[in-house]
């Protein structure tokens, strides 16, 4: 600002401070006309003073408007240390932002600089500090990335990904925000909250400046400077002596008209602050215009505290109710009658934008010519259509994140004066270690994540050697179809028709990128038939069949010079070897084997074509950090041993780097979503590339290793409740989404689940309305597949406990305590009714074997000797056993069985595939085994009539995945885990 500037701010300031709220209006209406900047300036200023009460010429507020000042002019052309500074983009209330080089690895940065003023005050410092910190411990998409933080020179700075693209601000400035693009922008943000908030860090300050669009429609939260770190501390091994900052309550941070109420009372906030303050932008690209309003700051703060938002009806006629309804839960003054987590509110919006697309393509089916732009809600300001709105025309860069708040009306100086009241000392001591003992930078921290699908119903993705093709699968209406997509352009081929029945997997290309790769499966089987195609068109030729489909997506895997093939062969005792073969069947090799209980999956042959890696696990248990693991077989003489001592939960494909430092895995390293890895051939500790709540399910990289394509999966359920299964009545009940897994219900119409929201696999218990909800396990043991007596007195569990390297069933009492080992290494399983005894399924060299054991320990007795069996549910009146069951003979699959309680051969084979192995209930009345199925992407339960009628449909869902279900003990509730599952094709690049 120039000296004549502050002048004409100066006096313009003095005289509206000496009016009223009404005349001061008046007065900057009549003297900023044609200068918008120098009015947004002067309210700052007013705010501020508002807000602290400072006089005019007092030291603070003094200090305050000295924000307005180029301080650091002189340092553009300068170096700050390996950075070199090349401009000025902006100001924040945390201090003022450069666009620099960064010398060491030649990539532009925004330099964020605390201002010089503020060097010697420590609260300030610690804040600045606690901004870096809880920004840099965030790996997400969503998420800016912290590169660096230090001081030289007595210049304090955070380094950031320079993040080119606009606001979200610009965005409802210059209008023409789709409705698919709102929900678009609003579950990204919500994503990026809910990995915030699962790593403790609230933001407290979202609004449209803090949320950018990039070109590629991709959204990034910055500013985490007024973020408050909860319950867990920030003193590590390397920060000894930092201290945690709390903000005293009755302090106020954030901008005022995207505070929540709690927020606006200066009391204690949680991560459902930042779903209110989100639920105000997403008011505003709706409707162009704010929920709350108001002249002055304090006005503002009455509006949230005590008037309701106008229905976006008002200013959008055409809004969806749905969206009415999301946007309404989110401003709710009660938090407690809010969204609950950011993760429940990013599942409605992406439901929602699923459901919008599928009405335009009907319509556009039904009505070609119909105008796919009209529009479906518009208000003031506002543009809201049915199609994702075009490339967006404006580009500026993460400087508008981080701008001055004094750039906008009654806003910037206030914030920045709340922050210096409230900090309290601590960092320059932080400073001085920071400076002494800098750690290294995370690795993966610069990578890019590019969206190449936006349908949510993209499953499986490949990528070309140059990097020029994407290969896909897309499920649509229950089909599966095959999809070319050129990755510059954007320009997708579909390659064949939809087919009924049909399913693809372990799309790959060949190593010269002329030839495309897929497996084809028939519905149900557990075998495919490899098929090659050229990449350019032409007719698809069959190589190989009876290819076993895997626990991970590498099913096979091409030589170098593509003349073998390496994959896992399954025979009819389930016992695995991998061997190598021609690509027409010919040649076949062992290299290693397996027998039941231990296995081989997967195949990834190495660059150099000496070895092949493959996945070692057993089914006899687990320990909390996993039980699968890496293993290298020699091709030539089948010699094997481990490529790294480190456990996994879950590991569903892997693919080496080209230059043979280690491999890219999508696994889980223990429990929860899966995540990419880098695996180090040399031994060491795998490293995160990704960290997020989606899951990540696939590895295919470029010949070059500098990208891969991956599925980005969204796995969300609820319990519902329906009552005497009627679907027309069923009811969410539990707030949150999560991964609820088989349920079981006590005789006091309680719920038993499997959840690990804790962290790992622990036991969980609800009431039937939702309420009453608590953990019942929480030893630090992984507890799986946990089951209800029919008594009410104890639950079984499969778990690995405390050195156990096999999980066991485990008997605990009904409030979870007391346990005690009934079986090692046994499975899933289910009670008697007279809760006696307990039948499970036990994996041998011989094969899955039925088994049951006294509720009070002792000998098991074996009840299947010939065939495999497994996953039992026994009738209601104890008297016959279902499973799932599979004769011991060549190509056979598993099916449905009726057995005696006492065991033996099967009494009934019904021909319904259970592959994977299904999860089976009886009905009530016994008269039927039910189970899951699900069609055209539906999921309903289907009861199979034990007198051999045809099966029958139980439930009418008309949308979502069914993930576990079961009756209440009295028949008359049906609890069902369920909900949305959304998946699309990414680019990952620049991660090594």
């Amino acid at each position: 600002m120039t000296p004549e500037r502050w002048r004409q701010v100066k006096r313009l300031l003095e005289s509206a401070l000496e009016r009223g709220p009404r005349d001061r209006a008046a007065l900057l209406d009549e003297a900023c006309k044609g200068d918008p900047s120098l009015r947004r300036e002067v309210e700052s200023l007013i705010a501020s003073h508002e807000q602290a009460g400072s006089s005019f010429d007092s030291p603070a507020f003094e200090a305050a408007v000295s924000l307005l000042a180029d301080e650091h002019n002189n340092l553009v052309g300068r170096h700050l240390g390996h950075f070199k500074i090349l401009s000025r983009i902006g100001r924040g209330g945390m201090g003022e932002v450069y666009l620099a080089q960064d010398s060491r690895l030649g990539r532009r940065v925004a330099l964020k600089l605390l201002p010089a003023i503020y060097t010697r005050d420590e609260d300030r410092l610690s804040r600045f500090a606690l901004e870096a910190r809880s920004a840099s411990a965030l790996n997400h998409p969503n998420i800016v990335t912290i590169f660096d933080v230090g001081e030289v020179e007595r210049v304090h700075f955070i380094a950031t990904e320079y993040v080119e693209g606009e606001t979200i601000r610009s965005a409802i400035n210059r209008g023409g925000i789709s409705l698919l693009e709102m929900l678009d922008i609003g579950a990204q943000a919500s994503s990026a909250l809910a990995a915030a908030h699962a790593a403790g860090i609230i933001h407290r300050d979202i609004k449209p400046e803090n949320i950018m669009l990039r070109p590629d429609r991709y959204v990034k939260v910055l500013d985490f400077g007024l973020a408050k770190l909860t319950e867990r501390p920030i003193i590590t091994e390397t920060a000894p002596t930092v201290r945690r900052v709390e903000t005293d309550p009755g302090t106020v941070l954030g901008t005022a008209y995207y505070m929540s109420p709690e927020q606006a009372r200066g009391i204690t906030v949680d991560a459902r602050t930042d779903i209110f303050s989100l639920g105000i932008v997403l008011y505003e690209m709706i409707t162009g215009c704010l929920p709350f309003d108001g002249q002055t700051t304090s006005d503002v703060v009455a509006s949230i505290l005590k008037t309701d938002p106008e229905p976006l009806a008002t200013h959008a006629p055409d809004v969806p109710q749905e969206l009415q309804r999301i946007v309404s839960k989110s401003l709710r003054k009660d938090r407690e009658e809010r969204y609950q987590t950011a993760k429940d509110l990013m599942v409605d919006l992406r439901s929602l934008r699923q459901e919008l697309e599928l009405e335009a393509k009907a319509q556009q089916r039904t009505s070609p010519s119909a105008d796919r732009k009209s529009a479906a809600g518009l208000g003031t300001g506002a543009t809201l259509t049915v199609e994702t709105a075009d490339a967006l025309e404006r580009r500026t860069s993460s400087a508008e994140i981080i701008i001055a708040e004094i750039k906008r009306h009654r806003k910037g100086v206030a914030i920045a004066l709340s922050i210096a009241a409230v900090i309290i000392a601590g960092i320059l001591y932080w400073v001085y270690t920071l400076v002494g003992r800098q750690k290294p930078a995370t690795p993966f921290q610069a990578m890019k994540i590019t969206r190449l699908t936006s349908s949510g119903n993209a499953t499986e993705a490949a990528i070309s050697p140059d990097g020029k093709y994407v290969f896909y699968v897309i499920q649509e209406a229950g089909k599966q179809s095959l999809w070319l997509k050129q990755a510059a352009t954007g320009s997708n081929v579909q390659i064949g028709a939809p087919a009924e029945g049909l399913s693809y997997r372990a799309p790959s290309f060949s190593r010269d990128g002329n030839y495309i790769y897929y497996l084809r499966i028939e519905r149900n089987e557990p075998r495919g038939t490899l098929y090659q195609m050229p990449v350019l068109g032409g007719e698809p030729k069959k190589l190989l069949v009876e290819v076993s489909i895997q626990d991970t997506g590498s099913s096979y895997s091409f030589s170098p010079d593509g003349k073998q093939l390496a994959l896992i062969r399954l025979n009819a005792a389930f016992n695995r070897s991998l061997v190598v073969l021609n690509p027409d069947g010919t040649g076949e090799r062992e290299l290693a084997s397996r027998s039941l209980p231990n296995y081989l999956a997967g195949a990834a042959w190495s660059p150099d074509g000496r070895i092949v890696a493959c996945v070692e696990g057993s089914f006899s248990g687990a320990t909390s950090g996993g039980y699968k693991s890496f293993l290298e077989v020699r091709v030539e003489d089948g010699n094997q041993k481990p490529i790294s001592t480190q456990k996994w939960g879950r590991v569903l494909a892997f693919s080496w780097l080209p230059d043979m430092s280690g491999l890219v895995a999508a696994a889980v390293e223990n429990v929860g979503t899966s995540q990419l890895w880098h695996v180090p051939y040399s031994g060491g500790i795998a490293q995160r590339i990704t960290n997020d709540l989606n899951g990540y399910e696939g590895v295919s990289l470029t010949s070059d290793g500098k990208a891969v394509a991956t599925a980005w999966t969204d796995y969300s359920s609820s319990i519902w409740i329906a009552p005497a299964g009627d679907t027309s009545r069923a009811k969410k009940v539990t707030s949150s989404s999560g991964d609820y897994k088989e349920l079981s219900w006590t005789p006091d119409a309680k719920i038993v689940y499997q959840s690990a929201e804790s962290g790992i696999s622990d036991i969980w218990i609800i009431n039937s309305d939702g309420s009453g909800r608590r953990q019942l396990t929480s030893d630090g043991s992984s507890y799986q597949f946990p089951i209800s007596s029919p008594d009410g007195r104890y639950i079984i569990s499969t778990a690995s406990r405390g050195k156990q390297t096999i999980q066991s069933l485990w008997r605990l009492n009904g409030d979870g305590g007391n346990p005690l080992e009934l079986v090692k290494g046994s499975a899933l399983m289910d009670f008697t009714p007279d809760s006696r005894w307990v039948v499970y399924y036990q994996h041998s060299s011989e094969g899955a074997r039925l088994w049951r054991v006294s509720i009070d320990g002792g000998d098991p007795v074996q009840l299947t000797f010939k065939d495999n069996a497994a996953r039992p549910s026994v009738s209601p009146d104890g008297k016959l056993i279902a499973c799932n069951y599979m004769v011991t003979e060549p190509n056979s699959r598993f099916r449905i069985a009726i057995l005696s309680i006492d065991g033996g051969e099967p009494i009934k084979i019904f021909d319904i595939p259970t592959f994977p192995i299904r999860e089976i209930r009886w009905t009530p009345d016994g008269s039927a085994v039910a189970y899951i199925s699900t069609r055209d992407g539906v999921s309903n339960i289907w009861g199979q009539p034990i007198d051999g009628s045809p099966a029958r449909q139980l439930t009418d869902f008309k949308s979502d995945f069914i993930y576990s279900f079961n009756w209440s003990r009295d028949g008359k509730q049906l609890a069902l885990s369920r909900g949305p599952r959304t998946s699309d094709v990414v680019l990952i690049s620049d991660f090594r």
